[in-house]
């Protein structure tokens, strides 16, 4: 399962503006920042510490409330997660499972 430590850093490494890259992630991630942009697009989110000021700073109870935008542990708990592919081979056999449907 990638975190989003894992994801973070393959970013980083996958682009030469570092200190750019980290500090834009960083802010992003936010949960004053990351509540405004949950308001705007209504939209599962990363940070559910944005979820107390999505319901009151920005009084949008809507957005606050819907499982959608903040799923709950129920929720949470059905659903599944792709296996995470550790070399290029397991990578391989993985893509080759979905390339026929893919390239039909």
């Amino acid at each position: 399962m990638l975190s989003l430590g894992d994801i973070r850093s393959a970013l980083i490494t996958m682009f030469i503006g570092y200190p750019l890259l980290s500090g834009w992630i960083d802010f992003y991630y936010r949960p004053e920042i990351q509540a405004l942009i949950d308001d705007w697009v209504n939209y599962v989110s990363p940070v559910p510490a944005a979820k107390p000021i999505v319901a009151g700073q920005l009084d949008d109870p809507a957005v606050a409330n819907s499982p959608l935008v903040f799923p709950t542990e129920a929720e949470l708990a059905r659903l599944s997660e792709y296996p995470v592919t550790e070399t290029i081979e397991s990578h391989d056999k993985w893509t080759a499972l979905f390339d026929p449907i893919i390239q039909s």
